[in-house]
């Protein structure tokens, strides 16, 4: 079965779900998140070589909304760590010119972290919603550090109704524990009780490599104010493995006075 197809098929078992939701409320939501993964990426010059990354991240969002008024903003940090390499084919190395120096793994060991400050303004009506705002990163390549305001914008727009919308982000402000510097975009439902987005994810991994996956975000509001969720990835590497991660979400939204 093709991957898009898998796609239709989760939204049609969870749309029972969003079509019965209370629609979407106003007032002050904040959580956190934290979560792992695991991502591959194939590097070398003259021989290529595969390695693999442990990947961890952590975050924290406040969003307002009050009629038509929504305000964002939120701080995610992403660290890699090249945990082995290994030779994509060792053929390479077997030849009688082989230069051994081309033949090992030097990035493992490396280590690569990004800090990203996030806010955003926008506004969001029955069918239509826009938030823009910069973002700040501080990046540090294995002890090398670089602070900058990154030149393209964190925006996230959305069309449709809040039951079922399109939707499409910029360096969004949830995390993805694989990928930073990410572009996704999909199906979404917001509503009083829960909150669901699926489609494809496109980012930057963490110290190398491109990370393309497919996603899916959930939260539940439980009792009291309280939301609990997940989000899950997985999709293909540039080697022979699996790139994939998942965070948890929590927190808590204050209803309007």
């Amino acid at each position: 079965m093709k991957t898009h197809y898998r796609w239709v098929w989760v939204f049609l078992l969870l749309f029972p779900a969003v079509a019965f939701s209370q629609p979407a409320d106003e007032g002050t939501r904040v959580g956190g998140m934290a979560g792992v993964g695991r991502h591959n990426y194939q590097g070398g010059c003259a021989t290529p070589i595969n390695y693999t990354v442990e990947d961890v991240a952590v975050g924290t969002q406040v969003t307002h909304r009050d009629d038509w008024l929504r305000v964002s903003g939120g701080a995610r940090f992403n660290r890699g760590r090249v945990t082995s390499g290994f030779v994509a084919d060792p053929a390479d190395c077997a030849v009688p010119n082989a230069n051994p120096a081309d033949c090992e793994p030097t990035e493992v060991g490396d280590v690569t972290s990004v800090t990203q400050f996030v806010g955003r303004l926008g506004f969001e009506t029955e069918h239509l919603g826009l938030e823009i705002g910069p973002v700040l990163a501080l990046i540090d390549d294995d002890g090398s550090r670089s602070f900058e305001i990154l030149p393209a914008p964190s925006t996230h727009f959305w069309v449709g109704t809040h039951s079922l919308h399109l939707f499409a982000t910029a360096l969004p402000l949830d995390i993805d524990p694989n990928a930073t510097f990410a572009l996704e975009g999909g199906v979404g439902h917001v509503s009083d009780d829960l909150r669901l987005a699926l489609g494809p994810r496109v980012g930057g991994g963490v110290p190398a490599g491109e990370i393309t996956s497919g996603f899916v975000r959930f939260d539940r509001r439980l009792d009291g104010g309280f939301w609990l969720g997940a989000d899950l990835s997985a999709g293909p590497s540039d080697t022979d493995r699996l790139n994939f991660a998942g965070s948890l979400r929590f927190g808590y939204h204050f209803d309007p006075q």
